[in-house]
């Protein structure tokens, strides 16, 4: 028995020996378990932390935000935008655009704008009288004048187309650049260019009628227009001897 005794209680150097391993097994658990609870606490001082300065960066922004907050501009609606868009006024136009051209007169011309439209024609032209009376009495010269159309401005140029009638119709006696004919009466005859009459023993009449044809620019060529005959003028020439018409 003592000896069984003394066997069960062993050597005692290994009781020490596994005494210290029993202990450096415990301190290794607790180092571990003091680093455990150590990190647990770390990391939940950590997050901890992170949402505090979450927090507190929030309401700096939050407090920044409010100090410097800008009213909400206010742009103009579109409707007043196109309000004040300025109008074109509309350019009508329509068959009467080539009545309304001579409003340009001597402008239109000395700019070099010419016409462009085929109805645009001179209107007549204003006579200054349209009775002449031709008698012993009479100066050898009479000038037979006239006014340009009211839209002469608009064209290139202007001549003035005359005829006469001697008592055998309408024949062309010239065609003149100014506004102006003249008459010649000496003695006994009547000169109108290369036209003569001479006295009768009864009044005799000779008529004459006058139109503009200007010169216009219609698709980059010219072309020449006649406006309306005017009223007659009416040449009387008081009786004194029989003759004839004769051309000069």
């Amino acid at each position: 028995m003592a000896e069984l005794e003394d066997g069960a209680q062993g050597d005692p150097s290994q009781a020490l020996e596994e005494s210290d391993d029993v202990r450096r097994i415990k301190e290794e658990w607790t180092r571990l378990q003091m680093a455990a609870d150590g990190g647990g606490k770390a990391v939940t001082q950590g997050a901890g932390t992170h949402r505090e300065e979450l927090q507190k960066g929030a309401e700096l922004r939050k407090a920044d935000g409010t100090k410097t907050k800008m009213p909400p501009s206010r742009l103009p609606s579109l409707d007043s935008m196109i309000g004040r868009i300025p109008s074109i006024p509309s350019m009508e136009i329509s068959s009467g655009f080539g009545k309304k051209l001579p409003e340009l007169g001597s402008v239109g011309h000395r700019l070099g704008i010419i016409a462009d439209s085929r109805d645009l024609e001179p209107q007549g032209v204003v006579l200054e009288k349209t009775t002449y009376i031709f008698s012993a009495d009479t100066p050898t010269q009479t000038d037979i004048k006239w006014s340009a159309p009211a839209n002469a401005g608009v064209f290139k140029s202007l001549t003035y187309n005359i005829e006469v009638d001697g008592g055998q119709g309408w024949v062309a006696l010239t065609d003149n650049c100014r506004t102006i004919l003249r008459a010649y009466f000496t003695s006994d005859k009547l000169l109108l260019g290369r036209f003569s009459r001479t006295q009768e023993a009864e009044p005799v009449a000779v008529r004459l009628r006058i139109r503009a044809t200007g010169t216009v620019k219609h698709r980059n060529q010219e072309e020449t227009v006649s406006g309306p005959w005017s009223d007659e003028i009416w040449l009387s020439i008081e009786g004194s001897s029989v003759t004839s018409n004769t051309a000069v």
